[in-house]
């Protein structure tokens, strides 16, 4: 049995699914439209800018305590995250 390789960079942000790499991607879009960076992020997180990337890549999902983290942080309700609807993610920023 052969030993399993290291996964190249680009490998290790690829999407794990189509419903991960969504929430991702709306987690970022809720992130960016809040004002805020990755490095705003991370101290309350208390993990690394690497598997914050991973999260919003779809490479690895958030935790559902991470969301409730990043929900307090963008001051917006856990649900919105979860929300996969252009209606919502089009709601002008506040």
């Amino acid at each position: 049995m052969s030993a399993p390789r290291n996964m190249t960079a680009k490998e290790q942000f690829e999407p794990k699914s189509e419903t991960t790499k969504a929430l991702g991607e709306r987690v970022r879009a809720c992130r960016e439209r809040a004002g805020k960076t990755i490095a705003d992020m991370i101290p309350r997180l208390g993990c690394s800018v690497n598997r914050y990337r991973m999260g919003e890549t779809g490479a690895s999902p958030f935790k559902s305590d991470e969301l409730l983290i990043i929900a307090d942080i963008l001051e917006i309700d856990a649900g919105e995250l979860l929300a996969i609807d252009p209606a919502v993610e089009d709601r002008p920023a506040e």
